[in-house]
């Protein structure tokens, strides 16, 4: 992990990252991505469909990883119980609905002033609800989008079941491909 945070304090502003990593590592690596992200003055918005925004917000608590600059775009089905004290969160009908996806990061993207990053906590469990060649192009205008506003990405791809080809794919899209 110490490679790992080498390499995230070295993000410069609009590059987008693939950040592969095991299933047991997944979570601890995106919680250091937005630690290090947050603490550069970065704006979070995390598209999150392996953990409900509840349990992200007590975990990044108890990390006391500041949730201030974060809004989270929940795709966990039934997660409507929010902390009162987090407002910042956006519950959608599901990882396949990848329309309203789109449109929710689009309207985080013009709501949030400053440096941002968008973090996308689980391409695997977003393949479990997409056919890949759906969710290659989704990303593809997901990731030109944030190409052309400067905006950083962090994709975390779970290395034992994200399939080449799409790996592939993602990597091109990419600045960087970092093992985690």
């Amino acid at each position: 992990m110490d490679n790992l945070k080498k390499q995230l304090s070295q993000l410069k502003e609009g590059q987008i990252i693939l950040l592969e990593t095991s299933a047991e590592n997944s979570f601890n690596a995106t919680c250091i991505a937005i630690e290090i992200l947050t603490k550069k003055e970065f704006a979070g918005i995390i598209l999150s469909s392996a953990k409900p925004c509840n349990t992200l917000i007590e975990s990044f608590t108890k990390k006391k990883i500041s949730t201030k600059k974060l809004f989270i775009l929940d795709c966990v089905h039934g997660s409507k119980e929010i902390n009162p004290d987090f407002k910042n969160v956006l519950h959608l009908s599901g990882a396949s609905d990848l329309t309203s996806i789109s449109i929710a990061i689009n309207e985080a993207i013009l709501s949030i002033p400053g440096k941002k990053f968008l973090l996308i906590d689980s391409i695997a469990i977003m393949l479990i609800y997409n056919k890949q060649e759906i969710f290659a192009k989704f990303m593809y205008s997901i990731l030109a989008k944030l190409q052309t506003n400067k905006i950083n990405g962090i994709l975390i791809s779970v290395t034992s079941s994200t399939d080449n080809k799409l790996r592939d794919q993602l990597a091109q899209m990419c600045n960087k491909v970092i093992k985690g």
